[in-house]
């Protein structure tokens, strides 16, 4: 259907102002001259301001002040939705999230539905409310056609290349932390989990816990499969069934490997609940570093995780991403607040 006199003037004047023609702050041609430039009657032309008006770009400033250019942009250019757990790391993904989908003029929409009922909010979804969505440990829910999503930290088998992905390198990183607790001199290591498991019944455990276990494996520690204990995520009770039977079983325990600052959070609890020396005698690590407490962690940096995810899903939406091939991006883990892991001296 053809555009009327109104929309053509609107259309042609935002174009104006996304290409910079009227600079912020600048004051906006009167409808005087708008009106003897596209030839039509100044009821028009009133009508296609009003509508820049309306849409944030313009602001009429009141008798003899006239109209003032306050935005370049039409915002929101479209909106995302953000679906993970009300959890403090996928907030701090979240913000990167919201932090690259503002400065790109699009709105952030964030969904945290139970497990169950993922599925069936995702099935409301249309391209007409949402243009993309950012997954973050959500599992693998199926997303209505037509809708641009990404996938970000999440455990992937190796031979899944279906699905667009941000991830950390967090087998590496689980390398990294127990290669470290290794040459700190600990050898009687406990490891313990209460996040849940991967989606994929190919991948036993977390990427960061294999990581875990192959160092324990090529250091010699042969049982560091009865070495791992699984608890109940944010259960303080079951940490503190899991860590009477971890120093039971290991009398000698000297450090606990966790899977997240979450379960490391956990394990300290359960130490001021059961009177165990942590830290201390035993020493404590966690994963993702979103704890104050002083333990060694892992830095994912989930801010700059979520800025990529959200700058690459708005390509996507925008046409400008050029892969033939879903997108695979992984970026490195840190070690931080290593001065935690205490030394052990064997004699």
């Amino acid at each position: 259907m053809a555009k009327t006199l109104t929309e053509q003037i609107t259309s042609a004047l935002t174009q104006e102002l996304e290409d910079g023609k009227y600079p912020l702050g600048s004051r906006f041609p009167s409808e005087t001259m708008l009106s003897e430039r596209f030839h039509v009657n100044k009821w028009t032309v009133n009508k296609a301001v009003t509508q820049l008006v309306e849409a944030g770009m313009l602001q009429r400033k009141g008798r003899g002040g006239g109209t003032i250019v306050i935005q370049t942009r039409r915002f929101p250019l479209g909106t995302i939705g953000y679906m993970a757990p009300l959890d403090r790391y996928p907030v701090q993904i979240l913000q990167g999230v919201q932090a690259a989908a503002l400065h790109r003029g699009y709105f952030t929409v964030m969904l945290s539905p139970a497990p169950e009922e993922r599925e069936h909010y995702l099935r409301l979804l249309s391209t007409n409310s949402i243009q993309g969505l950012i997954l973050v440990h959500s599992g693998l829910p199926k997303v209505p056609a037509g809708i641009h999503c990404i996938y970000v930290d999440h455990d992937f088998p190796q031979e899944d290349k279906s699905h667009h992905t941000v991830n950390c390198d967090n087998y590496t990183a689980g390398i990294a932390m127990m290669k470290l607790i290794l040459e700190r001199g600990h050898r009687d290591i406990a490891v313990f989990l209460s996040e849940p498991f991967p989606y994929s019944p190919s991948l036993p455990y977390q990427v960061r816990v294999m990581g875990f276990h192959e160092q324990m494996r090529a250091a010699g520690i042969t049982d560091w499969l009865e070495r791992t204990y699984t608890g109940v995520q944010h259960s303080l009770p079951d940490a503190c069934y899991c860590l009477k039977r971890m120093i039971a079983e290991h009398p000698n325990l000297t450090l606990i490997a966790c899977d997240s600052d979450n379960s490391a959070e956990l394990i300290w609890q359960a130490a001021k609940e059961l009177g165990v020396d942590i830290p201390g005698r035993i020493g404590l690590t966690g994963f993702g570093n979103i704890s104050h407490l002083p333990f060694v962690t892992a830095d994912p940096c989930p801010q700059l995780l979520g800025e990529h995810a959200c700058n690459h899903l708005i390509d996507m939406i925008e046409k400008r991403y050029r892969g033939s091939m879903p997108l695979h991006e992984r970026h490195s883990v840190s070690l931080v607040k290593t001065e935690f892991i205490p030394k052990v001296l064997h004699p």
